[in-house]
């Protein structure tokens, strides 16, 4: 009898630690943005490097840069793009653009619900991080 009790609360203690271990912390917040990068390459004086970038329902990047041009290519959702000097414009699935390097601009996801996904190709200075924040930290 007593290893049947021994067995029973054993299996009710793994049961629940493999369920709080599955489900996310309750106080945890989305990431405003995630990237993976995909690949990165030697462009002789450059680095190139293709990556993902997904942003939150209804967040934005703050205002940034990176150390080269961009060309982007929205996967999924829909979002606004300001660059300094320009008007705002709207992206969205199947839609592209570019941002010359160095040049100050931020993202906005347009969707409370869905996020904006976008397929990204960097070309920046060797050695630079893919993007520097205006605001702290600095680096993203």
């Amino acid at each position: 009898m007593k290893r049947t009790g021994w067995a029973l609360l054993l299996i009710v203690v793994v049961g629940i630690v493999a369920g709080l271990n599955g489900a996310p912390p309750l106080t945890a917040q989305q990431e405003p943005v995630k990237r993976q990068v995909l690949q990165k390459v030697d462009l002789g004086d450059k680095d190139g490097v293709m990556y993902v970038a997904e942003i939150a329902p209804g967040a934005a990047t703050g205002k940034h840069f990176h150390p080269g041009p961009e060309t982007v290519y929205v996967l999924e959702g829909s979002g606004t793009l300001e660059m300094e000097g320009h008007p705002a414009m709207t992206f969205k699935s199947g839609e592209s653009f570019a941002i010359p390097g160095k040049h100050i601009h931020e993202a906005k996801n347009a969707s409370g619900a869905d996020h904006w996904k976008l397929l990204v190709f960097l070309a920046g200075d060797k050695g630079q991080p893919i993007a520097k924040l205006m605001t702290p930290p600095y680096f993203f």
